[in-house]
C-alpha cells in the first residue's frame, strides 16, 4: 500500500500534530476520497502506521 511511506514520512517529517491527510495522499498518488475510503482520519491512520512498523521491523530484524 503506498499511503504508508507517505504516511510514515507525514509522521517523521510534521508530527502526528501536523498530519495532513490530504498530503499523505498527494505523495501517495491517492485522490482523498480514496484515502478517506480506507481510514476515516489521522487517529487511524497513525497506528496502522505504527503496527506496520513494528511487524517489518521483527519480520526483517527481530
Amino acid at each position: 500500500m503506498r499511503t504508508r511511506p507517505a504516511s510514515i514520512s507525514g509522521l517523521a517529517h510534521h508530527g502526528y500534530a501536523e498530519l495532513s491527510l490530504p498530503r499523505v495522499a498527494a505523495e501517495a498518488g491517492y485522490t482523498r476520497g480514496a484515502l478517506y475510503h480506507q481510514f476515516a482520519g489521522k487517529e487511524e491512520v497513525a497506528p496502522a502506521v505504527v503496527g506496520w512498523v513494528r511487524q517489518t521491523w521483527w519480520e526483517e530484524v527481530g
